[in-house]
């Protein structure tokens, strides 16, 4: 194999420990990312689940080349808070609103329920009381997080107010957005889309410029929850379509393998729910991802790479909600993606997808000619670049549809747009639901059943 795990260990052939050239991780490391720019050969001293410790070396064995799966700005476009304030600026930059890319949001920092961001939401939020429809919010951590980690979903602004002042601090901000109250269902239960979007560094231009590449993987899946929806408790089973959260349901598997559904078994899925051809899975949903997938890396080209590292690459986790009129809604961005192989479709979809992104990046910067030549197996076998699709993230502007930025938005500390009027607007209502408030009799959400 072309490919040799590094343990660190001295192969007595007088070279020395060996030099990495790949270093895969859950995160972004530091040290070798130091390295990488310095020069200087690594090798592996400890190597945990979440910890890499490595050691420098003073004979490199194996060719001059370090490649890592992780940009050092990554967090401009994985953590929540950084994400939605650099799409907010792209956007408002455009003149085009960002909450019709992203649901309402807003980020409470240090300041906590005392800080002008809070007493913002509280006028947001008592605006929907006064308009007397759902008024659900989903609270979640503002930096790295996953797997569901923190999640809480509310309808009392008094919970909220709770939850924000037990829950910010020096260190610590919470994302507050509005929930999407109105989701297209996949016989009655929730389901979000997960995409993945390679992006890597191009070639250096005449001007000595060095352009970014990005890529939107032409298939993508579906998370389900096992639970049916319904906005009369916050189960986490109901809500959360995390497979974290999902797999500890007793009726894990029992619709779906997985809890997972390929893009054509949702059209069917929708077809029955909406009525034939009413959405458009391929061309009308995936279309708006991938103009959703273009302006959020537009958004942060010029932060994934600051220092112009070579060899840098990451796969990006992409998730999106849909809601019941079609019309897709960016969640979040993920560096670690899931890469478990939960079910069939998945055993088949997640190795593909990561040997043709190796094709894009790891046999551009050591040819498979090289790879043949030394005793590997044969050139780009199994990887077909071609299942990337190229997105245009170097020019400016916005590629989505959305709606124009709003003459009376103002600008808050964290840099959002939120006119009061931005509520009243069509697609708000779309979002927000337009349902008034009612509540089953009898039935009181409780802390224990909040999703978290």
């Amino acid at each position: 194999s072309w490919w040799v795990p590094v343990d660190g260990t001295d192969r007595g052939d007088g070279a020395g420990p060996p030099r990495i050239n790949f270093l895969w991780s859950q995160y972004r490391v530091a040290p070798y990312l130091q390295a990488m720019s310095a020069g200087t050969g690594v090798t592996v001293v400890s190597n945990e689940e979440k910890t890499i410790v490595l050691k420098p070396i003073k004979k490199c064995a194996g060719p001059p080349i370090m490649v890592h799966n992780h940009f050092e700005g990554n967090s401009s476009l994985c953590q929540k808070k950084s994400l939605c304030s650099n799409l907010a600026a792209h956007c408002a930059a455009a003149g085009k609103d960002p909450f019709d890319a992203v649901p309402l949001t807003f980020v409470v920092g240090a300041e906590g329920v005392d800080g002008a961001e809070f007493r913002h939401f509280q006028e947001v939020f008592q605006a929907y009381a006064d308009m007397q429809v759902l008024n659900i919010w989903i609270v979640k951590p503002a930096e790295f997080s996953n797997r569901g980690c923190g999640i809480r979903i509310f309808d009392s602004l008094e919970e909220i107010q709770q939850r924000v002042a037990a829950k910010t601090g020096p260190k610590k901000s919470l994302i507050l957005q509005k929930y999407i109250e109105r989701p297209l269902l996949v016989a009655g239960r929730k389901f979000d889309i997960r995409s993945y979007c390679l992006v890597h560094e191009g070639d250096v231009a005449a001007d000595g410029s060095c352009p970014m590449l990005a890529y939107m993987y032409k298939e993508a899946y579906c998370r389900t929850t096992t639970e049916k929806y319904t906005t009369d408790t916050f189960d986490k089973m109901v809500h959360l379509n995390n497979d974290a959260v999902q797999k500890k349901g007793d009726s894990y598997g029992k619709f779906e393998a997985g809890n997972k559904l390929s893009l054509d078994e949702l059209q069917k899925h929708a077809d029955v729910t909406v009525g034939p051809g009413k959405i458009d899975v391929r061309n009308g949903i995936f279309d708006q991802m991938r103009k959703l997938t273009t302006d959020v890396i537009r958004s942060v080209v010029p932060k994934l790479n600051p220092k112009a590292r070579k060899h840098c690459f990451e796969i990006f986790g992409l998730d999106f909600m849909v809601d019941e009129f079609g019309k897709v809604w960016l969640i979040e961005v993920n560096t670690n993606p899931c890469l478990e192989l939960s079910c069939s479709f998945l055993s088949m979809l997640i190795p593909q997808m990561l040997r043709d992104a190796f094709v894009l990046t790891l046999d551009r910067w050591c040819p498979p000619g090289d790879r043949v030549a030394r005793g590997g197996g044969q050139a780009g076998a199994d990887g077909d670049a071609s299942r990337w699709e190229p997105v245009d993230v170097m020019l400016p502007g916005v590629a989505s549809d959305l709606a124009p930025l709003p003459e009376d938005a103002t600008t808050t500390v964290e840099g959002y747009f939120v006119p009061l009027s931005r509520l009243s607007c069509g697609r708000a209502i779309v979002a927000g639901g337009p349902v008034k408030k009612k509540r089953k009799k009898g039935v009181k959400k409780k802390k224990s059943e909040t999703a978290e």
